[in-house]
């Protein structure tokens, strides 16, 4: 399964930042087998990487702080403009602290709480049809009602 991070760029002046969530959890995806690609806009900024990988990618996810907000809905919405039959999924603090606002939005599928590590391995077995659940101990995960 091919899944895309993306960690959009802050709406704060401060200077770019590695996140080590982000990197922990494409590491965690790699060791069950997944392909991952990450897109820092912390660090880039070209669309086109991502526009290049929505029909390449499985599912897409999101990192998303609070100041990341406006610019992680922008690119959601620029997945769903490319191809709305691609899942995407958000986690990080944002929508662990607002899950339901945030999964309300019309181009988020998906909402992760918590350790998204833990929550993406049992998240991408439900994708590939090896379990039928989005609950689990210490997260959840929301679908979007149509």
């Amino acid at each position: 399964m091919n899944f895309t991070i993306v960690n959009p760029k802050a709406e704060d002046k401060s200077p770019p930042q590695l996140f080590m969530a982000v990197l922990y959890l494409g590491t965690v995806l790699d060791k069950a087998g997944c392909k991952v690609n990450v897109i820092d806009y912390q660090v880039e900024n070209e669309k086109k990487k991502l526009k290049s990988l929505i029909k390449k990618s499985d599912v897409i996810g999101f990192s998303v702080m609070t100041t990341q907000l406006k610019y992680a809905l922008e690119l959601s919405d620029t997945v769903k403009e490319i191809d709305s039959d691609v899942p995407v999924v958000w986690g990080g603090t944002h929508p662990t602290l607002f899950p339901e606002q945030t999964v309300m939005d019309r181009s988020v599928d998906f909402v992760i709480r918590d350790e998204a590590e833990k929550g993406a391995l049992e998240f991408m077995q439900h994708m590939e049809g090896k379990k039928r659940y989005l609950i689990s101990a210490g997260w959840f995960t929301l679908k979007k009602v149509r």
